[in-house]
Formats: structure tokens, C-alpha cells, sequence
């Protein structure tokens, strides 16, 4: 029997002997993307799009997550006649224990000061296939549009060490889980980097340091530090921190009373001495 015939079956038989995943593996790894497509007369042909894509991942603790999404496509397209319309959904979607996913979607005419009003239509689904979901838009006269929520399942990587990396990255953000943006446009570039702003002090590093824990995930162009399961510390740059496909321990440390004097004032640190870390804490 050939190599290649043997290899493939053994490839098989691993497959089909896996274990099927966990309501908590699913979890982790299940992202829902969602398209606004643009279709002919007959709704069988996509002439346009996407025109507005967003993406969602669910909350680890709760299995869930539940979001207001709207597009206001009207004037999208140049035309004497006026086009396009809002389109907003609220959408939920659940992991049940056996590993299906529960999905409740509300489809709204108008949206006020961030309120959805006038409900259109209200569906539920049970997907056991991460088949993705099409929903026609009824309310917009001037074109057909179709918006698809696909989920899928990503591929989640265990955080490696790599020590005596810098993190690096050009017009980071900070924001946290209560909604707090802490700073805009800061840059780093070194083996330990820290921030002082309006919401407390943090530094943080892909080597450990004193009085650092292994709190933090570097993944693409995001750096979360998990402080507790309800708080979270996010940095988000333009560029990759490192790598594609490679992800990172982080060692951080967050002390939320040592804050900046004002709401805007913001100082930032990079380093390569932990005397560094010691004289800024300490001060």
C-alpha cells in the first residue's frame, strides 16, 4: 500500500476518533461574523458587498453575548432618488450544553439615541452545524438586501513564552470592560512598557518581573490582561505585536490607585531595566 493512501487514512481515523468538542471549547474558539450584501432584482444574485461586516466572540464566564448591530446605508449610493435605509438587528446567541447554539435575532425600522424601535420581525434558531443564518431585509425598498451571520470556529493557540521580546506596537488604545477609553496614539517599544492614566497604573511585559503575574494574552494587533473575570485591560495597535499566529504570555502588573491627575493626562514608559518599573510605581 502506498505511503500517501496510509498516511490519509491514519489522518482519518484520528478525525473520526477525535472527541467531540466541549460547550467550553466551543466557547472559546466560536466568532460570528455578519455581512450586509447587496443582491439583483430576484434576490438570487450578489451584485454588491460586503457593505458593513462586524464580528463577535462570546464571554467565556457566560457562553453567551448579545449585541445592538445597525447600518444606516441610506445615501451608500450615488443616485437622483433616494437609497439604501437603516438596517439594525439585537441578535443573541447562546452555547447550550450539548455544544448547539441558541440564537434569538430581532430585526428593528428605527433606531433612536441608540434605542431600537418598531420591531419587524423576531426569529429564533438552534444551530448544531454552524450553519450560517441569511435574513432578507423587508424594510428597504430601493434594494435588495440580504445580511448573513456566519459562525465559525477559530483557530486558538496556547500562549507561549517569549522572553525578552519587546512589546511593540504605533497608535495603541486602552480601554477597559467598564467602557473607559484610558489613552489614544501611544507607542511602545520595549521589553517592559507601562501606562499611568485617569484609570490607575499598568505595566506589563512578555518577561516576568517583580510582582508581575501571568495575567495577560498578546495576540495579532490586541494585548488583553485579564485582572479578574468580570475586569479587562485591552490594548489594540495598528500594528501586530508579534508575529501572525503566534500567541504570548503577558506578565502584568495594575495598580488602580495610582491614577494621573487629570482625566486627559497620560504617561507612558518603555524600558528595559525593571530599576525602571520600581521608580514609577514607587513614585
Amino acid at each position: 500500500m502506498k505511503l500517501a493512501v496510509i498516511f490519509s487514512m491514519l489522518i482519518f481515523a484520528k478525525l473520526v476518533s477525535a472527541d467531540p468538542l466541549t460547550a467550553e471549547e466551543i466557547t472559546q474558539r466560536l466568532q460570528v461574523n455578519a455581512d450586509i450584501y447587496v443582491m439583483d432584482a430576484t434576490g438570487t444574485k450578489v451584485i454588491g458587498g460586503p457593505e458593513r461586516t462586524n464580528f463577535w466572540r462570546p464571554n467565556p464566564d457566560t457562553r453567551m453575548f448579545e449585541s445592538n448591530w445597525s447600518s444606516d446605508l441610506r445615501g451608500t449610493w450615488s443616485s437622483t432618488t433616494p437609497t439604501g435605509g437603516l438596517i439594525a438587528f439585537k441578535h443573541k446567541w447562546t452555547i447550550n450544553d450539548d455544544g448547539s447554539i441558541k440564537v434569538s435575532i430581532e430585526q428593528y425600522a428605527e433606531e433612536d439615541n441608540k434605542t431600537f424601535k418598531n420591531l419587524i420581525d423576531k426569529k429564533e434558531f438552534i444551530l448544531t452545524s454552524f450553519e450560517p443564518i441569511t435574513w432578507k431585509i423587508t424594510n428597504i425598498k430601493t434594494h435588495n438586501f440580504v445580511v448573513r451571520f456566519v459562525p465559525t470556529l477559530r483557530e486558538v493557540y496556547k500562549p507561549l513564552s517569549f522572553e525578552g521580546l519587546p512589546i511593540a506596537s504605533k497608535n495603541i488604545s486602552i480601554t477597559d470592560t467598564n467602557g473607559y477609553l484610558w489613552a489614544n496614539e501611544l507607542e511602545f517599544n520595549g521589553k517592559y512598557a507601562g501606562v499611568t492614566t485617569h484609570r490607575g497604573t499598568l505595566v506589563l511585559s512578555y518577561s516576568p518581573f517583580d510582582g508581575a503575574k501571568e495575567i495577560g494574552v498578546s495576540e495579532g494587533k490586541t494585548i488583553t490582561v485579564n485582572i479578574d473575570k468580570k475586569y479587562k485591560i485591552t490594548l489594540r495597535g495598528d500594528n501586530d505585536f508579534l508575529p501572525a499566529g503566534v500567541v504570548a504570555k503577558v506578565f502584568a502588573i495594575y495598580v488602580p490607585g495610582k491614577k494621573s491627575k487629570g482625566f486627559n493626562a497620560v504617561h507612558s514608559f518603555e524600558t528595559s531595566k525593571t530599576d525602571r518599573i520600581k521608580e514609577v510605581l514607587s513614585n
